[in-house]
Order: structure tokens, then C-alpha cells, then sequence
């Protein structure tokens, strides 16, 4: 069956030509290639960066964190501990962990000049539960992941700042040890009190530089003494087979009055939601720019087409007299724009997908 002669003719029209017109119809495909091309390489880049940073968020936070808000008129919440096997009991949990993190005051002890006085978030866990221990232990860059005795182990930034690495040792200052010297210090009296020396046994790098430039990890025992918590901890670090259902998981515990109105829980979608949401806005306003982009190669195939229709003015008057309706002739040009669409569209397609 022979194709009908409008395809034909659009066909033959596009026929390379020693042409203005045959020049435009070629500007117009590189138009809509480009396009189409930027518009798939743009979105996968910012695509894939967002799923990175956020797996690097999921790794470096709980999925759902809970801790003791001691709110005025409410009893003080009981250990934190205590809830570890009622929370770990639902199916969607995966892992409970306690955990202690809180800021202390670190320097070099390899005394180099590199090691200055630098705030660190020193964070305590239990080497037992791999929720905390996993992904430090799956990242090591140097040393071994072993929280035993007096050890610590840094992130790589954080190491560099202070100028040590592993064999080295950092002195570390509890705000508890600068509280008690400094109000000796207002009643007169003068003590002195020795900092805690880590012995440094390993280096992590996470590949989040928020995270790696500023923690230290010590075991939950040593973290306890640090802080003069006793036998307590700050918080419990839980995670889930869905990281995406943690606000629905944190308002059951709530619901099923695992956890009281005087504890306090986040999620790591509300922590580290002002980034996520602005990478969205990011990505949705490159979506924009780029539809414009494409709007532009749009209005190119719009003017091959006028310059098309002028060109081709004696041609359009000897199909009428053939008998030739009005529509047939219209289908000629529109079925031109649309294969210039398809070819640019097609090759674009394939130029983005052979980048990313």
C-alpha cells in the first residue's frame, strides 16, 4: 500500500538542498538535538547529586531519633534504654542503637603546628550495634575501626585540621572540666584539671564533609565519662527497612504510647530538610529553564516552516488546482515539523543517554 502522498511530499521536501531554507531546516534539527540532549544530561546530573547527598545524609543520621525533651511539668523521662526493645519490636524497624553526642574542645597532642584548639562533635556508641558502628567501620581511609580502651577515631577532614593520624593522640576538653575551672576561677580559687588523651586509631571518610570535618567517635563508656552522664545517654539512634516512612514511624510511637508526651523525636527528613528541599527547588528551576531552551527550538522549526510555506507558495497553488484540500496541504508542512521534531528529538535522545 503505497504511503499517502502528503508523507511522500514532506519527505521530499526535506531533502537536503542548496537552500536558505535546507540551512534552517539543519539549524532547526541541531536546535531540537541540543535541547533534548542538555535537557536529559541536566536532570540525570541532578538527579544522581541528590540521591548521593541524600544516601550520605541516611549514613551520617538516624532515620528517626529519639530523645528526652524534659519538659517543664512533665516528670523527667526514665533511662533511654529501657525503650531500645519496645521500639526494636516493630516489624518496620531494622536496628535501635543508644548513642551519646555532645561538643567538646580538641588539640593535637604530636605537637605540630598544624594542631590547633578546635571544636569537635564527639559522638559515643556501642561497637555492638551496627546502626552507628556499620557505616564508620565500611569507610575507613586509614587505621581500624576499634573503639577499645582510651581510642578514638576521627574524620578525615577533622584529622587533617588537627594535624594528627593514626599513632598519634589528641587531648580532648569536656565543657563540664571548662565549667568547673572556670567557676573556681570566679570564687578565687585556681585548679587545674587534666584533659582526656585519645590515643587516635583510626581515620573515616564518609564523603560528607558536615560530618567528616567536625566528629570524633569514642566508645559510649568513654562518652559517659567525658560528659559526667553516668550510666545515661543522650538519645537513641533508630533505624529503618523505609527510611521514607520514618515521619508515619515517629508519630506511632506517639500513638502507641511507646514514647511519652516528654520525648522528643526528629527525623532525619526534618534535619536535613532545608538542603533536600533546596536542591528540589534547584532541580525545579532547572527543569524550567531547560523547557525553555526547548521552547526556543520549538519557535526554530515554527520559522522553518513560514520560510518553508513562502518558498513553496507556487507549489501550494498547483496542488489546489489539482484538487488538493486545504488540510491535505497543511498535512504536507505539519508532517515536515513533526519528522523534524522526531530526527532532533531521536538524536538527542541518543546523545544524552550516551553521556550519562
Amino acid at each position: 500500500m503505497p504511503a499517502p502522498f502528503e508523507f511522500s511530499l514532506a519527505l521530499r521536501y526535506l531533502r537536503p538542498k542548496r537552500s536558505f531554507v535546507s540551512v534552517v531546516t539543519l539549524i532547526s534539527i541541531i536546535g531540537v538535538t541540543l535541547g533534548v540532549a542538555v535537557l536529559i544530561i541536566v536532570i540525570a546530573v541532578m538527579s544522581g547529586f541528590s540521591e548521593e547527598l541524600r544516601g550520605k545524609i541516611l549514613q551520617v543520621s538516624p532515620h528517626v531519633r529519639v530523645t528526652p525533651a524534659n519538659l517543664p511539668g512533665f516528670p523527667p523521662v526514665g533511662p533511654l534504654t529501657e525503650k531500645i526493645d519496645a521500639i526494636a519490636a516493630y516489624p518496620e524497624v531494622q536496628g535501635v542503637a543508644p548513642y551519646i553526642q555532645g561538643y567538646a574542645l580538641a588539640e593535637s597532642g604530636a605537637g605540630t603546628d598544624l594542631g590547633d584548639v578546635l571544636p569537635i562533635s564527639v559522638l559515643g556508641l556501642d561497637t555492638e550495634y551496627e546502626e552507628l558502628s556499620g557505616p564508620l567501620a565500611e569507610n575507613m581511609w586509614a587505621g581500624e575501626f576499634d573503639l577499645i580502651g582510651d581510642s578514638v577515631v576521627l574524620g578525615g577532614y577533622l584529622a587533617r585540621r588537627l594535624g594528627v593520624g593514626v599513632g598519634d593522640y589528641i587531648s580532648v576538653h569536656s565543657p563540664q572540666d571548662l565549667r568547673q575551672m572556670a567557676n573556681a576561677q570566679e570564687n578565687g580559687e585556681t585548679i587545674a584539671l587534666a584533659p582526656e588523651e585519645l590515643d587516635v586509631l583510626g581515620i573515616f571518610d564518609m564523603g560528607y564533609y558536615d560530618f567528616d570535618s567536625t566528629t570524633a567517635a569514642i566508645s559510649l563508656w568513654n562518652a559517659q565519662d567525658l560528659f559526667g552522664l553516668g550510666d545515661r545517654v543522650d538519645g537513641l539512634w533508630v533505624s529503618l527497612k523505609d527510611p521514607y516512612d520514618a515521619t508515619t514511624f515517629a508519630r506511632r510511637l506517639f500513638d502507641d504510647q511507646v514514647l511519652e508526651p516528654n520525648h522528643n523525636v526528629s527525623t532525619w527528613l526534618s534535619e536535613g530538610g532545608p538542603l533536600l528541599d533546596a536542591l528540589m527547588v534547584e532541580k525545579a528551576v532547572m527543569f524550567y529553564i531547560l523547557f525553555f531552551i526547548m521552547l526556543v527550538a520549538a519557535f526554530g522549526i515554527m520559522g522553518t516552516l513560514i520560510a518553508f510555506v513562502v518558498q513553496k507558495t507556487r507549489e501550494i497553488g498547483i496542488l489546489k488546482a489539482l484538487g488538493a484540500t486545504g488540510g491535505q496541504i497543511m498535512a504536507v508542512f505539519l508532517g515536515q515539523s513533526a519528522l523534524i521534531g522526531l530526527i532532533g528529538v531521536g538524536a538527542g535522545f541518543g546523545m544524552g543517554m550516551l553521556a550519562v
